[in-house]
């Protein structure tokens, strides 16, 4: 992500994020200067989400994809085969799914957004030790963080 900040020429940069999981919370921990604001859609703090997986049935069970997409290549063909079905099924208008599908409905391209998930696997850096903490832990957060879920 540095590299991309880098390259569009920004010093400094509010983050908002859906589901990279730690992404962006390493970001802001190892390179609090960049990151201005970090913003989580439908994710939590990768300490929370961690407390969870290990504790919550209901969380694992609704995880598993991430624990599946760890198999190497069999989950970019999967998840091609059946991306267009995934995709109407959204609710987007049915020319943006088909827009979307014509693109992605291919293991190669689904190639980078399931390696985000395999690379986070791998990651040394313990998500629990970043210095920015979840708005609820009351603790001090470097830079500032929020958490935004569906109701």
């Amino acid at each position: 992500m540095l590299a991309l900040l880098d390259a569009a020429g920004v010093s400094r940069a509010h983050v908002v994020g859906h589901d990279w999981r730690r992404r962006r919370w390493l970001l802001a921990a190892n390179h609090p200067d960049r990151v201005a604001t970090v913003t989580a859609l439908s994710t939590p703090h990768p300490a929370a989400l961690s407390r969870a997986l290990r504790s919550d049935r209901g969380q694992q069970l609704k995880s598993w994809y991430m624990a599946a997409f760890q198999v190497p290549w069999v989950p970019e063909r999967v998840v091609a085969a059946l991306f267009h079905s995934i995709v109407v099924r959204t609710g987007m208008p049915l020319e943006d799914a088909e827009r979307y599908a014509a693109h992605l409905a291919h293991a190669d391209a689904l190639a980078g957004p399931i390696g985000w998930y395999r690379a986070t696997a791998s990651s040394h850096v313990p998500a629990h030790r970043c210095r920015c903490r979840p708005p609820s832990s009351g603790a001090p957060r470097t830079p500032p963080s929020a958490g935004l879920r569906p109701s």
